[in-house]
């Protein structure tokens, strides 16, 4: 699978969501290597909380490694839910403005000729 499309982040956040918004959950963990930097930006990127390490954790490749524990609580996601819901009424409200549409058109979209 390609990177830095955007798959496995839109992937968490609809996982993320099905937890606390279909099954309930007050509590989403993610527990991650230590050196896996594109996971721990996601999770970041979600509104996840770094916990600690668990020491000693799992057994992979023949020896036991650490993983870093990240947390989402579920009053946490919701205020995350809202600000994103607050700046996406924003922006569609900016874009419907007169004239926005077109001079983007003009600047970036179709090309007349």
């Amino acid at each position: 699978m390609p990177r830095g499309h955007g798959y496995a982040t839109d992937a968490a956040r609809t996982l993320t969501s099905y937890a606390f918004a279909a099954l309930g959950l007050h509590r989403v963990s993610a527990a991650i290597g230590p050196d896996n930097a594109r996971s721990i930006a996601l999770v970041a990127k979600l509104g996840f909380s770094r916990e600690g390490v668990l020491r000693d954790h799992v057994f992979m490749n023949g020896a036991w490694r650490d993983s870093v524990l990240y947390s989402l609580l579920a009053p946490e996601w919701q205020e995350n839910n809202v600000r994103l819901q607050r700046a996406t009424e924003a922006f569609n409200a900016a874009i419907s403005r007169p004239g926005i549409a077109e001079s983007f058109d003009r600047d970036f979209g179709k090309k007349s000729h």
